[in-house]
């Protein structure tokens, strides 16, 4: 094996090199089920339609999130035919059963990659002892072929200041999400998306409110945390989830 490696490393090196001088980048599909069970909890808190901004969005499969299905405790919700079914080990009870719809989705990642064209670029930063996940990966980049998630490329400070207006908008509820990215963001861009978030949310109503949802590895906690700040409302911490959303112990009752 090692022969054979050795190998292949001398007779595709101008293919391999480039490689290299990226950066290592995923876009693992089964936080998905974290997320989910965040945004039926604002669903269930604001009944309204929802648009989301994705920040670190990489390809964008999760915000494709609503066209698979999922097991989350005893709550059964997306799509039942969809040929990626989320069913991460659970604990505690169930998010609630929302209506949930989403009206739009955007994303913005440094290095924005496209589900059609950078496929096999994400597939390589899995490791390949771990199916389930390499698994996930093609049949989420499969569904998203059809209909790639819009991702474009920006700062996620300067993009968010761009995007997300301070003015309300009213029947719906706006959602700013992120998954395993916030603590690669540099300390000027995550404290520039703080404020303007806390902006909008200042300017927020029940019938136009502000939801940032995180499912972030905070340096003070064991394991990533879903939490939920809402305008109106307040800061809650929803659940412990592994960093790939494969177990899930949710706080809420």
């Amino acid at each position: 094996m090692a022969t054979a490696v050795s190998q292949t490393l001398l007779s595709e090196d101008a293919a391999l090199l480039p490689w290299l001088d990226r950066t290592p980048q995923t876009n693992e599909v089964g936080r998905s089920a974290v997320l989910m069970s965040g945004l039926l909890e604002i669903a269930s808190r604001f009944p309204l339609p929802l648009r989301l901004y994705e920040l670190g969005a990489s390809a964008g499969l999760n915000l494709q999130l609503d066209k698979y299905g999922y097991a989350l405790g005893g709550t059964k919700f997306g799509d039942r035919n969809s040929p990626l079914q989320l069913e991460p080990l659970w604990q505690g009870a169930s998010p609630p059963d929302a209506d949930l719809r989403i009206v739009s989705r955007v994303g913005v990642d440094r290095d924005a990659l496209d589900a059609r064209r950078d496929g096999d670029l994400l597939l390589a930063y899995v490791w390949p002892d771990q199916p389930e996940r390499l698994e996930r990966l093609k049949v989420a980049l499969a569904i998203a072929k059809s209909n790639p998630p819009r991702v474009e490329r920006g700062d996620a400070a300067e993009w968010l200041k761009q995007t997300l207006s301070l003015e309300p908008e009213a029947g719906v509820t706006r959602v700013v999400l992120h998954s395993i990215a916030f603590q690669y963001f540099a300390p000027d861009t995550q404290r520039r998306v703080r404020t303007h978030i806390e902006k909008v949310g200042a300017a927020a109503n029940e019938n136009a409110p502000l939801a940032w949802l995180r499912f972030e590895m905070l340096p003070e906690d064991r394991k990533p945390s879903l939490r939920l700040r809402a305008w109106p409302g307040d800061e809650r911490l929803l659940a412990w989830a592994h960093p790939h959303g494969t177990s899930v112990e949710w706080l809420e009752a």
